[in-house]
């Protein structure tokens, strides 16, 4: 995460269609990605978690902090570059 925040990419989507299983650790993983990135002015998106992926993210009440989306493509619908101050240099 620190070397895509650094790299100014800080609107991430996390596919999860691959994962079907996530312990606590992974999901604090997961909500350290999204701290790092809300510091840096950026969000983090949930793409296609499986069903378990969904109820434990439901279940830790990360569904609350992270959108999650059914597919990558509704993820990224929406998910605008960040924006710069005026006169400020990219």
């Amino acid at each position: 995460m620190d070397a895509l925040i650094a790299a100014r990419e800080t609107r991430v989507i996390f596919d999860m269609a691959g994962v079907t299983h996530a312990d606590s650790a992974a999901i604090g993983a997961i909500v350290r990605c999204l701290a790092k990135l809300k510091s840096a002015g950026g969000a983090l998106r949930i793409a296609a978690a499986q069903p378990m992926i969904d109820h434990s993210l439901k279940l830790t009440q990360v569904d609350k902090l992270i959108e999650m989306f059914p597919t990558v493509d509704q993820a990224a619908k929406g998910f605008s570059v960040p924006q710069t101050s005026a006169g400020s240099q990219v």
